[in-house]
């Protein structure tokens, strides 16, 4: 299953009885391990987080987070590659993924999406297998797991290291500021196994001053927000002192700053840059090998896991990755007959297109249509869908496209004489939600990144309900599936009801819905969440046809092709509201609750800082974005503002630009450019020649 080099390791020590234990402990952890603990375990650098609690979690979670699971996954196995956890992580995860079709879909295609870093820790070996599915989930797992030492296919390791040199590696993965700042020992080896990582440590520059030249460099400031996101420190002075106390050791070294007294400007708060120290010069000297097997193990394949697949795994793969892809798609055109997976549809969710089932629910039609407890659509966690049709093409310039998938259930009616009169006789398929829109020419792991970041930030202000008065007034940021199929290209989730900011009737708003209450609160919720979310994360292009309003009560953000800060020529504001909005709100009595919700909501991801700044930049590291200048952006003033002091001032920030936001000058002009000047040029990109077009897409991705 799992193979990384050519000599056994012997991680695992009685297989058998650890695959049984796995298997009980699942069954006790399922009522108990959800979103909100997994999503907990992310946010704590998955320290508590085990092979148990990866079987137990649901698989929508599963799927949803894949991105995010594998990140986190590949993170310890850069640092700990020859541990026992992180192989039971692996066996666990491929445990699940050869017995779920959506998973198994999306593991394959995002790791071998190109422009993702994915690629660089994870590979996948597609082998035709149809059988792959016969055997139970259980008796897979465990099947696997004994046949590790006889078939040799364990994690294995490059390197002849000694296992005490392994364990000075190992022992830091999790470690806390309070060791470090008690024990100088611990300290040096998180200095060696982890700041200096080559691959996944500070981020080390050249600098040239006067007629000489610095090698490998750093500044104390991106010393000081490394220190305060590997170790999950959420005060600035438990770093600083942290810092100082390498200087102390000689770990790290001056080169060149201010000639000010350190007990002036604590450590991290100057212009100070700094190398490595002598003492930590020795200490590499001395154990070369630790540095060098975790460099050579960043640059080599990594894991590469072997998925088995039936027929219809690997024409799923081919179809959502190159054939999808390979035509000019047209509105009300279609793919023919095809056999695939559904690529966001993870539960049941079937909706009926003739009238007899209108009034029904998705699990009315699963019962009805399947009496012998079986269906046509559903197979191990994914559906199989066989037409997909072109519903819409958006006029923009990379003309994205909705598509509609639809299952056949037996007996309904492919080819009739009397086709063209009967308009019932086309619908007897099921359609299987939701559609999904075909999207090319943007990266959309950013897009899924920042869904995924949504999410995260939602179950913060989850567990922080005390703050909000309880549950039903937490703000949320809603969020919706992204899958990246290919290098710049991919599916997005289709979400229904959706009218955009830009012309949307606020007056009829007011006067349908002054007195529900209901309403109302998840307006409030659900702008103030979106708002503060796009806002921590320097969400750019925030014109109103970016911002929308589902079934009249939701607010959401779409398009995140520009973030941290990322504008067009015409910049937007931080906050993007209309003045026909503030207006609205105004009249319902929900504006001053909004701006206070919105102070409220960026406290709260604020108090939990250092935690979400470590899971973005993960997240991040997939689009190539340095370590250092997504913390910088992150912890500015236009993001966590981490140096203000005081929690009235930073949310007094906050509300000030979203008050000011709908009379704001930077939100007047992007409008209007973006209603008059952007359809002028999509209209002359359409009269233009086509090397001239295609040259000017290169400048924008460029």
């Amino acid at each position: 299953l799992i193979e990384n080099a050519s000599s056994t390791s012997g991680l695992i020590d009685e297989p058998s009885n650890a695959s049984v234990a796995m298997v009980d402990s699942q069954s006790q952890l399922k009522n108990q391990y959800g979103e909100d603990e997994f999503l907990e375990d992310v946010l704590k650098g998955f320290t508590s987080f085990t092979a148990e609690k990866l079987l137990a979690l649901d698989d929508f979670c599963l799927v949803r987070y894949s991105l995010l699971l594998m990140s986190e996954i590949g993170w310890i196995g850069a640092h700990k590659p020859d541990s026992k956890e992180f192989a039971g992580l692996l066996l666990a995860f491929c445990r699940r993924a050869i017995s779920s079709r959506p998973l198994k879909l999306r593991s394959a295609l995002l790791t071998n999406t190109a422009d993702l870093g994915l690629r660089e820790f994870w590979q996948a070996n597609l082998l035709y297998d149809p059988d792959c599915y016969e055997q139970s989930h259980e008796e897979t797992y465990a099947t696997e797991c004994d046949s590790l030492q006889t078939k040799e296919t364990s994690i294995r390791n490059k390197s002849n290291r000694s296992n005490a040199s392994c364990n000075a590696n190992t022992s830091i993965l999790h470690v806390n500021a309070n060791e470090l700042q008690k024990d100088d020992q611990r300290l040096t080896e998180y200095v060696v196994n982890r700041f200096f990582h080559p691959k996944h440590g500070i981020q080390l520059k050249s600098r040239r001053y006067s007629c000489s030249q610095e090698k490998k460099t750093f500044s104390e400031r991106s010393a000081l927000l490394f220190l305060m996101q590997d170790l999950n420190i959420s005060q600035k002075k438990i770093a600083s002192e942290l810092g100082k106390r390498m200087e102390e050791l000689n770990l790290i070294e001056r080169i060149r700053g201010r000639c000010v007294p350190r007990n002036v400007l604590p450590f991290g708060f100057g212009l100070t840059k700094y190398v490595q120290g002598s003492s930590l010069r020795q200490t590499l000297r001395k154990e070369p090998s630790v540095v060098a097997e975790l460099s050579e193990h960043g640059k080599a394949k990594g894991v590469c896991i072997s998925f088995g697949m039936d027929l219809f795994d690997l024409q799923s793969i081919n179809f959502w990755s190159k054939l999808l892809w390979d035509q000019h798609l047209v509105e009300g055109n279609g793919f023919g007959t095809h056999a695939v997976i559904h690529p966001m549809a993870i539960t049941l969710n079937i909706k009926n297109s003739a009238a007899e089932f209108s009034n029904r629910s998705s699990s009315d039609v699963h019962l009805e249509e399947n009496q012998s407890g079986e269906t046509s659509t559903l197979s191990y966690g994914g559906h199989i869908v066989h037409n997909i049709d072109i519903k819409k093409v958006f006029t923009s310039m990379a003309r994205p496209a909705i598509l509609s998938l639809s299952s056949f259930t037996p007996g309904c009616i492919i080819q009739s004489p009397f086709q063209e009169g009967d308009q019932n006789a086309e619908k007897s398929a099921l359609e299987i939600m939701p559609q999904v829109i075909a999207k090319k020419g943007d990266n959309l792991i950013q897009d899924m990144s920042v869904s995924l970041m949504f999410s995260v930030f939602n179950h913060v202000w989850r567990v922080d309900a005390d703050r909000f008065g309880g549950q039903d007034k937490v703000p949320f940021s809603f969020s919706y599936d992204v899958l990246p199929t290919g290098a710049k290209r991919g599916l997005l989730e289709v979400v229904t009801g959706l009218e955009s900011l830009n012309h949307y009737d606020w007056e009829n708003w007011v006067a349908e819905n002054r007195d529900n209450e209901e309403v109302l609160a998840n307006m409030l919720r659900s702008t103030a969440g979106c708002s503060v979310a796009q806002y921590v994360l320097g969400c750019g292009d925030r014109h109103f046809d970016n911002i929308q309003i589902k079934n009249g009560e939701t607010m959401l953000h779409i398009d995140f092709g520009m973030i941290l800060g990322d504008n067009p020529p015409f910049k937007t504001p931080r906050f993007s509201i209309s003045g026909d909005m503030e207006k609205a709100f105004r009249k319902v009595g929900i504006w001053d609750p909004f701006l206070h919700l919105c102070g409220d909501a960026f406290l709260s991801l604020r108090s939990r800082s250092s935690e979400l700044m470590r899971v973005i930049a993960l997240l991040l590291k997939h689009l190539s974005r340095p370590r250092d200048k997504v913390l910088k952006y992150l912890a500015s003033e236009e993001s966590f503002n981490i140096d203000e002091s005081s929690e009235d001032s930073a949310s007094r920030l906050v509300r000030e630009r979203v008050a000011e936001s709908s009379t704001n000058w930077e939100t007047i002009m992007r409008q209007f450019t973006h209603d008059k000047i952007d359809p002028l040029f999509f209209k002359a990109t359409q009269i233009a020649p086509k090397p001239l077009v295609t040259a000017v897409e290169k400048m924008c991705d460029n």
